[in-house]
């Protein structure tokens, strides 16, 4: 076991020890000696191979052809955990590192460091505050199939990296230090007896409860924590202002369980059930929050008196209360009641009555109490909502096209909808937004299957937004979009079922030369009339999405991000110069040819201009399990791109003064 005053390599070194003696003595007395000497002479040779020995790589070779199918399968087993647990040592080795640097101040890329940089360059409390207008992040977390690990892998190699964690900050005493290995040693052995990858493929729901497991056990949490850094930070550089009223600068979306682009299982009864999914499990965080805080809550009334405010939680017999003299937990019991039996119909109401709890303990010599665990759940209520996350719904806009071109001809509108020039389809498409004669057919089943799957798929959105509110699906993205009839269309759509003041219309440019034509497509939407009362309807605020991979796949690694770049710069002058703020969504995968890498140095690499109306960008599947696994590595990985934000906004801002 490390201490304190040992060097950050020899603790390294000592949790790897630790680690894979455990594994070994699993091995041993799950597979057998035999089977665990094989892995030891397969570890040693690749290890001698490595420092240079050429005899080892050919011993090894003749090792590995000698072995059974059985034997290759334990190996398999042993070196994908080895390699597990070892990622686990690594990843506690950069956190104690990290933790080392922010004891002694040097800890850099840091929230507090963007903000005193920026007061440093002159910012007052207010030039503060407008910039902070301006922040807008959203991660959206999309499935991706190189993502392979099952949810209950990743609970234990949580359990584990937590235990190592409890190992170094606490002060364990001998007894407490075995009881510890020995509960190391029985997760291994269930994390080796567990089935590695699934019997079956994975549906869309796992993929759904896979998100919202790092969602509600991590990404939560952290994000609460990153607000009170942001307000703690400000109160410190600018304790003249109040800074309270921080708005929802950092929020999550989602694509899992409403990216429909080329996957036949996201069906409309699959977003439905993802929304309800999604729903139950934010009311499951915070009425445990909530059982929590009746714990917590256990002022008598006569010497922390409630105001009037509480008044309305109480039943109106005196029978009825389960604490008759402790009116803030009765008050919770009132709200966990609610809250049971679906009774909100937004965040905004479960809010309000949390609020007035904090209210009372403000008014009544509470302050303290007021600010802590139940701050903690307003920030959380109001971050996540009831939904926890809005969803995307992404379709191929080749596809919307094919349903316009079938309508339209069999309304006799036009035969031939596909082989229209460009202008005469805005034409057709504006002069059906602006008809109040419906354009959906009162019969989908009349029509092909593809009119069917789009009249469905947005008469599902309406029909969300009525049960679960507008916030539940607030953007709709056309993959492929090449011309500005494929961003009308949706409008067109969205009109039809009475969401188009209610949802983002996203076009998504993927290909080098629909990154080229962006501005131009952006440009003729702008000065149409009817997309910008479309706008108007939207706070003058503009999706628009750009594709990474396909793009590298179409140009190349180098062209891909070069047109990528000057499509940002162009697109932001494009919407500046008609007053619309801009927010770019930038579809990333996880591999540099995707766009992957780290994302405070991409941010920190965009045009200035371009983040003005806010950042969207994708976290993939196995992204997610990367940087969300260990609550500080999030912490961290959220840090660091705020940080890039807000010194790129101040540069915006800085350059804004200038030129005024």
């Amino acid at each position: 076991m490390g201490t304190s005053s040992s060097s950050p390599s020899t603790l390294l070194s000592a949790d790897i020890r630790l680690l894979g003696d455990l594994l070994g003595k699993i091995i041993q007395e799950q597979q057998g000696i035999s089977s665990f000497d094989l892995v030891e002479k397969v570890r040693l040779n690749a290890k001698a191979r490595r420092s240079g020995d050429e005899s080892a790589a050919q011993e090894l070779l003749n090792l590995i052809k000698k072995t059974s199918l059985e034997e290759k399968s334990a190996l398999i087993k042993a070196f994908s955990n080895y390699f597990q647990l070892i990622n686990i040592a690594e990843d506690q080795q950069r956190i104690r590192v990290l933790r080392q640097r922010e004891r002694d101040n040097q800890l850099e890329e840091t929230i507090d460091g963007a903000i005193k940089a920026l007061k440093d360059s002159g910012y007052s409390a207010e030039r503060m505050h407008k910039l902070l207008a301006q922040l807008r992040l959203r991660f959206v977390l999309t499935a991706h199939p190189s993502e392979a690990k099952r949810q209950e892998i990743l609970v234990k190699l949580r359990n584990i990296a937590q235990m190592m964690t409890r190992q170094e900050r606490e002060n364990l005493i001998p007894i407490e230090e075995d009881n510890l290995i020995s509960s190391l040693a029985e997760e291994i052995e269930a994390l080796w007896q567990t089935r590695a990858v699934r019997n079956q493929k994975k549906t869309v729901l796992d993929e759904v409860n896979f998100g919202l497991y790092f969602v509600t056990s991590v990404i939560m949490d952290v994000v609460v924590e990153i607000y009170d850094e942001f307000y703690a930070s400000l109160q410190k550089h600018f304790p003249e202002r109040d800074w309270s009223d921080l708005h929802r600068f950092l929020r999550y979306g989602s694509w899992i369980g409403g990216d429909r682009d080329g996957n036949p299982n996201v069906t409309t009864d699959i977003t439905l059930e993802t929304l309800e999914i999604q729903r139950d499990a934010a009311r499951a965080v915070y009425l445990e929050d909530l059982r929590s805080l009746i714990d917590h809550l256990t002022q008598a009334t006569e010497t922390a008196h409630s105001t009037e405010l509480l008044t309305e939680f109480v039943p109106a017999s005196e029978s009825d209360l389960l604490f008759s003299d402790e009116l803030y937990r009765e008050s919770l019991v009132h709200i966990i009641g609610r809250l049971e039996r679906d009774e909100y119909d937004n965040h905004e109401d479960l809010f309000e009555d949390l609020k007035k709890i904090q209210n009372s303990l403000s008014k009544n010599r509470g302050k303290r109490v007021a600010a802590g665990k139940l701050r903690r759940l307003l920030r959380k209520v109001r971050l996540f909502g009831l939904q926890l996350m809005p969803l995307d719904i992404r379709e191929d806009a080749r596809l919307y096209a094919g349903a316009v071109a079938e309508l339209m001809a069999a309304y006799g509108i036009a035969e031939n909808y596909q082989d229209l020039p460009e202008a005469e389809k805005q034409k057709l498409l504006i002069a059906e937004i602006n008809n109040p004669r419906p354009f959906f057919p009162p019969d989908p089943t009349q029509f092909g299957d593809t009119v069917q799957h789009v009249v469905k798929t947005w008469q599902m959105i309406a029909k969300a937004h009525k049960r679960y509110g507008t916030e539940c699906i607030d953007a709709a993205i056309a993959s492929m979009s090449q011309y500005p009839s494929d961003v009308l269309t949706m409008l067109l759509f969205a009109k039809e079922v009475g969401v188009q003041d209610d949802i983002d219309i996203a076009p998504l440019f993927e290909k080098i030369d629909d990154l080229r034509r962006a501005p131009e497509v952006m440009q003729t939407l702008f000065e149409n009339p009817t997309y910008a009362e479309h706008l108007e309807k939207r706070d003058k605020r503009q999706s628009i999405m750009i594709g990474y991979s396909d793009s590298s796949k179409d140009g190349g690694y180098i062209a891909s991000n070069w047109h990528l770049y000057q499509a940002q710069r162009q697109l932001s002058q494009a919407c500046d110069g008609y007053g619309i703020e801009v927010e770019l969504f930038h579809g990333r995968g996880g591999s540099i040819g995707r766009g992957g890498g780290p994302a405070n140095r991409a941010i920190l690499s965009q045009p200035a201009a371009s983040l003005r109306g806010g950042i969207k960008i994708t976290e993939q599947g196995e992204v997610i399990a990367y940087r969300y696994s260990n609550r500080d590595i999030a912490r961290r990985h959220l840090q660091q791109v705020l940080n890039a934000v807000m010194l790129v906004l101040g540069d915006v801002e800085n350059d804004h003064v200038n030129q005024t």
